[in-house]
């Protein structure tokens, strides 16, 4: 199963900016197919690509320590 990361399209801060970690089953064209990580119960939802955007994921092991 691949995971990947999808934000609100729209940078506004009116809109939620939540990176979202999803757990694709399928995707098409228009839209990807998966569950939230955060709620494995929850159905298949479909996030629609013109709305979502998928985003690079760093953790913090990633970043490096950056308090040194």
């Amino acid at each position: 199963m691949r995971f990947i990361y999808l934000k609100c399209e729209s940078d506004q801060l009116s809109y939620d900016q939540t990176v979202r970690e999803i757990a694709l089953e399928r995707e098409d064209n228009a839209s990807w197919y998966g569950k939230p990580t955060s709620n494995l119960a929850c159905p298949t939802l479909q996030w629609p690509k013109f709305a979502w955007k998928e985003v690079e994921h760093e953790t913090s092991q990633e970043r490096g320590n950056t308090l040194a």
